[in-house]
C-alpha cells in the first residue's frame, strides 16, 4: 500500500469535536466505550457533562483503566453500565 501524502485533505471532513460526535447519542441508546488504553477519554468526559440530556443510555465496556465518572451514583438515571471489569 502506498503512502498517500494528501490524506489530511481527504479526511478533513471526518474530523469532529467530542460535542459534535456526541450529538448523535440519544436517550435509550447503547454506546460501546473503547477498552483499556483505547478508551476515548475526551468523549467519555464530554458524554458525562451531557448526562442531564441523556436517560437510559447503556454503556458497554470490557475494562476501564482510568476514571469512570459515568459510574458515579448521581448518574444512575442517565447511564446503565455493562462491564466485565471496573477498576
Amino acid at each position: 500500500m502506498e503512502y498517500d501524502q494528501d490524506w489530511q485533505r481527504k479526511y478533513k471532513d471526518m474530523i469532529s469535536t467530542p460535542s459534535r460526535a456526541l450529538a448523535h447519542v440519544q436517550p435509550g441508546q447503547r454506546v460501546f466505550i473503547g477498552t483499556g488504553c483505547g478508551e476515548p477519554v475526551q468523549l467519555v468526559s464530554a458524554m458525562t457533562k451531557r448526562a442531564g440530556s441523556l436517560a437510559n443510555v447503556e454503556l458497554v465496556q470490557l475494562i476501564t483503566k482510568g476514571n469512570a465518572p459515568y459510574a458515579e451514583k448521581r448518574y444512575a438515571e442517565c447511564f446503565t453500565i455493562n462491564s466485565f471489569y471496573i477498576g
